[in-house]
């Protein structure tokens, strides 16, 4: 199959000024084992600065259960590859890392409860994860409380760089405006104009969808949105739903939704021929798809962070091939962003010569990072990564047990990224 990438659409938001230093972090993979179930966490040591004892923990909270699971688990996976490879290599300041997990079931509750077990209890310099951006938020606030880092890799809800703004936490992942930004840009250059929605029923799904409307007004679209579903997220039954989006009549559908949500849904779907009948755009990325298998909608749109089919960098290839080796399936794009997390971490406690976690964020802030997927800055000014946005037309393949992408379109940070929060300020 003949893959054609583009770069395209048009700057929206010119961006601030970066003040940038170019660093190289060689992370290579190594195999781990496959978790499932949050341990009993016990002991410590490291300290809030690493300091004492040969090992240093950090933490992965996320979620190994639930529908979302299919995101949280190949996080966890990679950020398990990344730290075995630091750790084979000698470990970070000559400690080794040790990293927990605790399974939030995209509870906030559960997870700010568990962040601070593993701050207080356990005395770890980091967190990652998790996938719910309510659980995000909920960290988040503890991680600050008690001046420790946080990487969000998953979770992408843009307040958490904008009004939940902290010196210790940071984005790797294309934010919730990012994404919607993209697919408006992309749903423009294709001329539809009835515009359906189906969007889990939270912070993220929302904002996800007024901020793509808002786009698509910005943008000068003269769109009519003719349906709009909220269902809840984990639900089991998307009939209702489909059939009042196929009632409507759109010229596409626009779906934020994600995960085993969105395979059960595409399940569904296809037995009442709604991708047939109408356009269809969502994160029909490597996550899905794989699930999907046979039954992929073929002739649908997809979007994604960074689908490992799409980026040709020598370190998602190297990547791709021991992810694949070691759990026998392909790594979504969670996990490229998980391992990018552990590598921004890592630069930062190399170029501080410390975990003192304030000097670990400076030492990030405003910093260009190489990693697998390439380069990235981390924004000075609000610690947002500066990271595209894929969209591509599933197809099937020879090349793979599933459906990938062709027709693929990138969308450059410079052409989706928000304006930096005034609110916001890493100093």
């Amino acid at each position: 199959m003949n893959t054609k990438i583009q770069i395209g659409g048009h700057s929206m938001i010119k961006k601030r000024p970066l003040l940038s230093t170019l660093a190289l972090v060689s992370l290579v993979l190594a195999g781990c084992n496959t978790a499932a179930n949050t341990p009993t966490n016990s002991g410590s040591s490291g300290g809030s600065a690493g300091g004492g004892g040969d090992t240093v923990k950090v933490a992965a909270i996320t979620s190994f259960t639930t529908s979302t699971a299919p995101l949280g688990i190949p996080g966890y996976n990679a950020e398990k590859m990344a730290i075995d490879e630091i750790n084979a290599k000698g470990g970070l300041l000559g400690k080794k890392i040790e990293l927990e997990k605790f399974d939030d079931n995209a509870k906030p509750n559960l997870a700010s409860q568990y962040a601070q077990t593993a701050i207080l209890n356990d005395h770890v310099v980091a967190i990652f994860g998790p996938v719910s951006s309510a659980s995000a938020a909920a960290i988040e606030s503890v991680a600050a409380q008690n001046k420790t880092l946080v990487f969000f890799h998953t979770s992408n809800d843009i307040n958490l760089t904008t009004k939940g703004f902290t010196k210790y936490a940071f984005q790797v992942v294309p934010n919730t405006n990012m994404e919607a930004t993209a697919v408006a840009l992309f749903i423009k250059e294709k001329g539809w104009k009835r515009i359906a929605t189906i969007s889990p029923n939270y912070s993220y799904g929302r904002d996800t969808v007024n901020h793509f409307l808002q786009t698509l007004k910005d943008e000068g679209v003269d769109y009519q949105v003719v349906a709009q579903q909220w269902p809840q997220l984990g639900t089991t039954d998307y009939n209702s739903d489909i059939s009042a989006v196929l009632a409507a009549k759109p010229d596409v559908v626009f779906s934020p939704l994600y995960g085993g949500d969105l395979a059960t849904f595409a399940k569904q779907a296809i037995g009442f021929g709604l991708f047939q009948k109408t356009a269809f755009v969502s994160q029909m990325g490597p996550t899905v798809l794989q699930t999907l298998g046979n039954d992929a909608p073929v002739g649908a749109w997809g979007y994604a962070r960074a689908p490992f089919f799409a980026i040709d960098t020598p370190g998602v290839k190297d990547f791709v091939d021991k992810y694949h080796k070691q759990y026998g399936d392909y790594p979504n794009s969670y996990a490229i962003l998980a391992y990018t997390a552990v590598q921004t971490w890592a630069y930062g406690v190399q170029k501080a010569g410390t975990f003192d976690a304030d000097k670990v964020a400076d030492a990030i802030a405003g910093a260009t990072i190489d990693t697998i997927r390439g380069p990235i800055t981390i924004r000075k000014s609000d610690h947002q990564a500066e990271v595209g946005e894929w969209v591509g037309h599933i197809a099937k393949t020879d090349k793979y047990p599933f459906a990938i992408w062709e027709e693929i379109k990138y969308f450059p940070p410079s052409q989706i990224m928000n304006a930096p929060a005034p609110s916001t300020s890493a100093q």
